[in-house]
């Protein structure tokens, strides 16, 4: 079908995915973003310099850029864009740094096309193991999130002896 009309029908792809898929082709970059290092917050939000309702305003944005990201990098691995990949993990990990953010894994595993062998199922578990605290989550974890997930979880609890580093969890470039 695709070869005939030279047309993919990608019904899984959000159209704010698809937007970030050709902001990135076109500029080789994901500029704009609350992660993007021209970010208009470089120290995080700053309560002695925002307002709550702002503060409470750009969470929300952040939360929909995270999960917008994570499906970036599903789309970049169905494309093979691994530099594309990349940068969405360093934007992730600018989220974490930045703003405390940490993806959860219930929004990575709800992005779909899961397998969970790939890096950023890794990167998500291990950073959620080690700086989440699971009484934050524990409502949200012990209702909506699939068993497996919480396996992995505590499976990476038990494993990590130390903070993950962004570089083990890149995708070999060509």
């Amino acid at each position: 079908m695709e070869a005939q009309t030279k047309t993919y029908k990608l019904a899984w792809v959000r159209p704010a995915t698809f937007r970030l898929l050709m902001q990135y082709m076109y500029r080789h970059s994901l500029p704009g973003l609350y992660t993007s290092p021209t970010s208009p917050y470089p120290d995080g939000f700053d309560p002695k310099r925002y307002s709550e309702e702002e503060i409470n305003s750009a969470n929300g944005e952040l939360s929909a850029e995270m999960v917008n990201l994570a499906n970036l990098w599903f789309l970049a691995d169905y494309f093979l864009i691994r530099r594309l990949q990349n940068l969405v993990l360093e934007h992730l990990e600018r989220a974490s740094v930045r703003f405390g953010w940490i993806l959860c894994p219930a929004d990575v595993w709800n992005a779909g096309r899961m397998d969970r062998c790939n890096l950023l199922w890794k990167y998500t578990i291990d950073n959620f193991a080690w700086y989440a605290r699971f009484k934050d989550y524990e409502d949200t974890l012990l209702t909506d999130t699939p068993k497996i997930v919480l396996v992995d979880l505590m499976v990476a609890t038990q494993e990590n002896k130390e903070a993950p580093k962004l570089e083990n969890y890149l995708v070999k470039e060509d």
